[in-house]
């Protein structure tokens, strides 16, 4: 691991008890998604005829994704493919800033981490996974870089890097107490009536 960078394996998992309250829980939604493959699982493949293409540029990620190797999976709680990022957060960059889908470690991250290192700080740019693999490398996986390009690392990364969980909720069964869904006023939510 390189020094000065927190490990995720001692951490509790994302939805773990005492993260999410049941009420919580049962409110996110399982998804069916598209994951794209790289070329050495592309034997597991639900469809696509070609490998995913490496650009770097948030704007053309996406170049051949509807042709590329992919597989169904089913998740509740996932990172951002590709597609997902440009679509959903890029394309939005009107309302939501153009540099939203550059992540920053939070201010727990920072506390946490087990050296202090100058550029893990909340309030500079921090790489962040996406589940998308790499076009070039079997053991890779792309990165939003600190700087906003789309790259390729190993898998391993050495702990350098952040996630960003994203997820589903199912709206027929979630309250919404208060928040305007903005960065500094964020949604409060409560999960159905038995909580």
């Amino acid at each position: 691991m390189l020094q000065g960078y927190s490990p995720y394996e001692d951490e509790k998992g994302f939805l773990a008890y005492n993260n999410f309250t049941e009420s919580e829980r049962n409110i996110i939604k399982a998804v069916n998604h598209k994951v794209l493959l790289n070329d050495i699982d592309k034997d597991k493949k639900t469809g696509g005829e070609e490998s995913h293409t490496p650009n770097v540029r948030i704007y053309d990620v996406v170049e051949n994704y509807d042709s590329a190797y992919y597989e169904n999976i089913e998740d509740k709680v996932f990172l951002l493919s590709v597609k997902e990022l440009h679509d959903y957060i890029w394309e939005n960059q009107k309302i939501l800033g153009r540099e939203y889908y550059i992540g920053k470690p939070t201010k727990q991250a920072v506390s946490h981490s087990s050296e202090k290192n100058a550029k893990l700080n909340y309030n500079n740019n921090w790489y962040s996974w996406l589940r998308t693999p790499s076009a070039l490398r079997a053991d890779g996986i792309r990165v939003i870089a600190d700087n906003g390009s789309i790259l390729e690392r190993f898998a391993n990364f050495g702990g350098y890097g952040g996630v960003r969980p994203a997820l589903y909720i199912n709206l027929s069964s979630t309250i919404f107490k208060g928040g305007s869904g903005i960065e500094s006023d964020p949604y409060i939510i409560k999960g159905g009536a038995s909580e």
